[in-house]
């Protein structure tokens, strides 16, 4: 595991109240780990200032933990 997706997950599983081993990288944020629009909205605000996110952002595109990393790496790349 990358030491973005483990800051992910853990950020996750704190955020979630789960074991970080119960969060799979394929997991969809609504059907899998059970998160609504102001979950996401919440943790998308602990993403910036964990300093994972520069800015919150919008999951309509974001369905997965790992379309998260994926939207992180790009970020980070720019």
């Amino acid at each position: 595991m990358s030491k973005i997706e483990k800051r992910v997950v853990d950020l996750l599983s704190a955020h979630l109240g789960l074991e970080p081993e119960d969060i799979d990288l394929m997991d969809s944020f609504r059907d899998d780990l059970h998160m609504n629009p102001s979950d996401l909205a919440e943790f998308s605000v602990k993403a910036v200032e964990e300093g994972l996110l520069t800015k919150p952002m919008n999951f309509k595109k974001i369905k997965t933990v790992s379309d998260l990393i994926e939207h992180i790496k790009t970020e980070e790349e720019l």
